[in-house]
């Protein structure tokens, strides 16, 4: 196994599994703060953005329609664990 340094991921396993990765890249403290208080102060609106809600055995299938499908154009799925 290859030596990682603290601080950094050795993504060549999530590579070899094909796995995709995503980051966030560019954040900062202040970034971050604006980011969470945007919903808050009215200046982002989350509600729109959902498109479906399932409940939790739904799962699979949510997320075939939201990545795989693609025909039913899910932008945000809300699971309802209850």
């Amino acid at each position: 196994m290859n030596e990682v340094a603290i601080g950094e991921v050795d993504l060549a396993p999530a590579q070899d599994k094909e796995i995709t990765c995503h980051a966030t890249g560019g954040w900062n403290r202040a970034r971050m703060e604006a980011a969470l208080d945007a919903p808050a102060d009215g200046a982002f609106q989350a509600v729109p953005l959902i498109t479906h809600q399932v409940d939790w055995r739904a799962v699979p299938s949510a997320y075939e329609t939201l990545v795989g499908d693609r025909s039913e154009n899910a932008l945000g799925i809300v699971i309802r664990w209850t």
